[in-house]
């Protein structure tokens, strides 16, 4: 199955995947959720990690992003953030990033 991705949809990439296909039917990550809660919150699941790369990557380049038209309602959903959101966003990725590729920043 070709998944393609469409930014004026629902601007987090991991709700594009689960309207188009059924790959997050069986998933333990939650879709729905940017970051995950602290980890005294027992009621939540953890995040899924397309959404806090999404978040991240748009916010590392929103200044490259700026100049696409395409972009632009993204990037105003991005500026609603509360600053603790996106820092704990970036926070999950790099860790994510860490363990799972032993480097410590993201080059792209």
């Amino acid at each position: 199955m070709e998944v393609f991705w469409h930014p004026n949809l629902d601007a987090a990439s991991v709700n594009y995947i689960n309207k188009m296909s059924n790959y997050c039917q069986s998933c333990v990550y939650e879709h729905q959720a940017r970051v995950t809660p602290s980890e005294d919150d027992l009621h939540h699941s953890s995040a899924c990690p397309f959404n806090y790369f999404y978040w991240d990557f748009i916010a590392r380049h929103r200044d490259k992003l700026k100049s696409q038209g395409h972009m632009k309602l993204v990037l105003a959903k991005l500026e609603k953030m509360a600053s603790e959101e996106l820092e704990n966003i970036h926070q999950q990725a790099e860790k994510w990033h860490h363990i799972n590729t032993n480097c410590t920043t993201f080059d792209v």
